[in-house]
């Protein structure tokens, strides 16, 4: 697809001072963790082995879309990232907290997304889109592809016909085929945007789109009214140094140019903004996937590509022992993650890289790739094979954040998060839980090899933590050079 920013979008007032910028970064920060959590939660469900409602040729297709929604959330996760580091570039503190599931962002209510239909004549009706932990299934694929959508009138001519009735209130009701019956009031999210305690700028929030489009406008107003010093006057966020690896580009963000970088990146993966015909954002995938998706169901109305997942599960609803264990110990290990990221990102120093103790190297080197992956996707994985509470349903984890964490969370300059032995503790916890699971007696025998493997991998992860720590690790072959204005920053 080609999409291009829509001249007659309503726009925001672009931020006309840094801490106005801050909350508008701070606001899309927390819906790309909100994007990821729900992506990972629906590729978690999917089947893994043929059965009766999911045919040898079926998995295929279901195999193939679990791979392009994990390509998906590590991309909101580089999302996350650069959100941050421009959060510490300009010299504000990282974000890493979210809402807990369901919540209802004000950037999906029906009165945000009516914005998308300014100049458009008999323009449809939206819905609102809450933010939902949900199994993956045909209405999750159109709830995911309309949350990526652009502007409806930059959505291919072929596609709007589609797009039009999946995301939009339908001529017999105000409901739409993406959106489940949810009990209870939906919880507001949290807006670090608008409201009369905000500046004179703050706004009432609009698109995600539009919400781009002023951190663009405010960034380059501010680096010319200001000057790149003073706007740029935190620190260059570390990164892993991996530009290709896992289909995710980490990149230093320190001046205008990597800001305005970042921030491309981002539109143009998630709603295919600025992009050539055919590109392979976030809404092409999904609307593939959902239109796949209904072809096979109409060829056999039994296909289920998923497990039975509960809908939002909570941190205390399993009641199979064996299943609250494993479920605690996944929460406790997404919680130890997102504390390393916080003090990966909030306090990062080029210059202290290098210097024993080499507490950011032992932080880069953890969290990055065996926390995310042998620890969150593996455990989430093995969880989703243990019994729910309902006939026939399996379990899911919970990505819960407590108060006491979010509180955590929002002060990464905290002396504790410079503390080895606090990120140690926080995994041996992991490990503890996870030791419970292995040893309970009614663990069937094929989950306790699996289980026994993340468990050694959290082990290590603590040794290698501890050893990075003490010694470094070794000189990389090929150095990357700092941006420019990184001695600056410090």
């Amino acid at each position: 697809m080609q999409a291009v920013a829509p001249p007659f979008t309503k726009s925001f007032p672009p931020p006309r001072d840094k801490n106005t910028l801050a909350a508008y970064i701070t606001e899309a920060a927390m819906l790309e963790q909100q994007f990821m959590c729900q992506y990972l939660y629906a590729a978690f469900s999917l089947k893994k082995q043929p059965d009766a409602t999911c045919s040898p040729a079926q998995l295929e297709f279901v195999r193939r879309w679990a791979s392009q929604i994990y390509m998906i959330a590590r991309q909101e996760m580089e999302h996350l990232s650069i959100a941050n580091s421009l959060l510490t570039a300009i010299g504000h503190a990282p974000w890493f907290g979210h809402d807990n599931f369901p919540t209802q962002s004000r950037w999906y209510t029906v009165e945000a997304l009516e914005k998308k239909n300014i100049g458009l004549n008999a323009a449809p009706k939206p819905i609102d889109f809450p933010f939902l932990l949900q199994a993956f299934d045909l209405q999750v694929a159109r709830r995911f592809c309309c949350m990526e959508s652009p502007t409806l009138n930059y959505v291919p001519p072929q596609d709007q016909a589609n797009v039009t009735d999946w995301c939009y209130e339908s001529d017999e009701s105000d409901e739409c085929g993406c959106v489940p019956k949810v009990e209870g009031p939906m919880p507001q999210s949290r807006t670090f945007v608008g409201g009369s305690a905000q500046s004179a700028n703050a706004v009432e929030p609009g698109t995600v789109q539009e919400l781009y489009a002023a951190i663009r406008t405010g960034l380059e107003y501010l680096n010319q009214a200001l000057g790149p010093k003073a706007l740029f006057s935190g620190h260059q966020s570390g990164q892993s140094q991996i530009p290709s690896e896992y289909n995710i580009y980490l990149f230093s963000i320190c001046d205008l140019d990597t800001a305005l970088a970042g921030i491309k990146l981002i539109t143009s993966q998630g709603e295919g903004i600025d992009t050539p015909p055919g590109y392979d954002s976030h809404f092409q995938n999904y609307y593939d996937m959902s239109v796949e998706y209904a072809a096979l169901l109409e060829d056999d109305p039994k296909f289920e590509p998923s497990l039975r997942l509960p809908l939002n599960p909570k941190l205390d609803q399993y009641t199979d022992l064996i299943t609250s264990k494993a479920v605690k110990a996944f929460d406790e290990g997404y919680v130890a993650m997102l504390y390393m990221l916080s003090a990966y990102y909030g306090n990062y120093r080029s210059g202290e890289y290098d210097k024993p103790p080499y507490l950011f190297q032992a932080l880069e080197q953890t969290v990055f790739a065996p926390t995310m992956t042998m620890l969150i996707r593996s455990l989430a994985e093995l969880i989703t094979q243990l019994p729910g509470n309902a006939p026939g349903e399996t379990a899911g984890p919970v990505f819960y954040l407590s108060p006491e964490v979010l509180k955590m969370l929002s002060q990464p300059s905290d002396p504790v998060f410079l503390d080895i032995n606090f990120h140690r503790a926080n995994l041996e916890a992991v490990a503890y839980q996870l030791d419970q699971v292995i040893n309970e007696p009614k663990l069937e025998s094929a989950l306790k090899p699996k289980f026994e493997y993340v468990h050694q991998n959290v082990l290590r992860m603590v040794a290698n933590l501890s050893y990075i720590y003490e010694n470094g690790t070794f000189t990389k072959f090929v150095n990357l050079p700092n941006c420019p204005q990184d001695d600056g920053c410090e």
